[in-house]
């Protein structure tokens, strides 16, 4: 085996036995035979651990480690420290990769200053269906004009340029001292960020159109696990990614979405903490206190804001609405159709949902449906001095 030609896949596990096999086996039959395997088990209290054991058994090329719970980034910093590879690649122990996915990245570092290779993801949505996300940027970038151009929270539903680390190769090299460098007590959110710093490290990145790496959703996975100190990593996430993007002489614009990027993250996962001092319902500045409300919208926001909204005595929830309402009343959420919201006397719809081109949907939806433009509060545009959080 040439160690310029290995690709070194990492695989951080926390509570993952149900899925660990997919997600391994997907790795194992890879078209590409010349990869290494590495599994960080990051403190997992279920049967994770023996499970990634006897997988090491069927493969050679599988590493197993652990180590105490960290948090994705310790996982992923162990896990790219013990890689041997020339390249590295991430998969989340509850998703699964195309088993063509490296050969097909490999295939397209053809020049020596591409660093890194992004393919396009499907998800699998909460009723079983597939949900491909195509990246619409094709081509070799300069790294720089992705980090400056691409990765904004307008721009990125539309692109559909996942910011995470998964769905693509790296270069070890531009990597690794990211992923050294990283504050350890962040253990949320950390691989945005990583990212973005890699496009702005990186020389030439090249992004194809194929769906190669596809997104399953597990409430107890690794990377939607260790988020109940979330509003104080994000301080520590905002004061690292300002210090690093000033050493990287990054333009203004990427200042300004990084703050985003942190108060959608707060938004989605720690809306209580960070927002339950404003005397409205953030980020909607109509909806005053003792407001009827109903809260349309099923995902992790509506989550977040259904919860707030019961524990918190300020608003009176009336209803909460989802066009999916039948699945997630199968995962025991009690959500109703929206055709029911005529049934309901209240003060505003709210809209929780962070993508604008669903949110453009809903609205019009809404409004046909004779509903009146007044009443219907969507999230278009944050709006908040982030230091009035923090």
């Amino acid at each position: 085996m040439v160690e310029n030609d290995l690709i070194s896949i990492i695989v951080p596990v926390y509570n993952a036995e149900e899925f660990i096999d997919k997600c391994v086996f997907s790795i194992m039959n890879q078209s590409y035979s010349m990869i290494e395997i590495i599994l960080v088990d990051d403190g997992s209290t279920d049967k994770s651990l023996s499970k990634m054991l006897k997988l090491a058994t069927l493969d050679s090329r599988i590493k197993v480690f652990s180590q105490q719970n960290g948090g994705p980034n310790a996982a992923r910093r162990t896990g790219i420290i013990k890689a041997s590879g020339k390249y590295v690649m991430f998969v989340d122990s509850d998703d699964y990769i195309d088993p063509s996915m490296c050969e097909t990245l490999k295939d397209e570092i053809k020049e020596e200053n591409i660093e890194i290779a992004v393919a396009s993801w499907t998800v699998l949505t909460v009723d079983g269906k597939e949900k491909e996300y195509k990246n619409k940027y094709e081509g070799v970038y300069d790294g720089r004009f992705i980090a400056e151009n691409v990765i904004r929270t307008n721009i990125f539903f539309e692109y559909n340029l996942i910011h995470t680390l998964v769905g693509k190769l790296f270069s070890r090299q531009l990597l690794l001292p990211i992923l050294e460098k990283i504050d350890k007590r962040i253990k949320f959110t950390e691989d945005v960020p990583c990212f973005m710093l890699a496009c702005l490290d990186a020389r030439k990145i090249v992004i194809i159109n194929k769906p190669l790496y596809y997104v399953s959703y597990n409430l107890n996975s690794l990377t939607r696990q260790h988020n109940k100190s979330v509003l104080n990593d994000m301080r520590l996430l905002f004061w690292y990614m300002k210090r690093e993007l000033r050493e990287r002489n990054a333009k203004k614009i990427m200042f300004k979405e990084m703050e985003y990027l942190v108060i959608r993250s707060l938004i989605t996962n720690g809306y209580a903490d960070a927002f339950g001092k404003f005397e409205y319902l953030y980020p909607y500045k109509k909806v005053i206190l003792n407001s009827n409300i109903i809260v349309y919208g099923g995902g992790v926001f509506g989550n977040e804001l259904v919860s707030y909204i019961c524990s918190s005595g300020k608003y009176n929830l009336v209803a909460w609405v989802d066009a999916s309402f039948e699945s997630l009343r199968g995962k025991g959420m009690l959500v109703i159709p929206p055709s029911d919201i005529s049934s309901f006397e209240y003060d505003f719809i709210v809209v929780a949902v962070i993508n604008p081109k669903v949110v453009l949907e809903i609205k019009e939806q809404l409004i046909r449906n004779g509903i009146s433009k007044k009443k219907i509060m969507t999230m278009e545009q944050i709006d908040v001095d982030i230091n009035m959080v923090f």
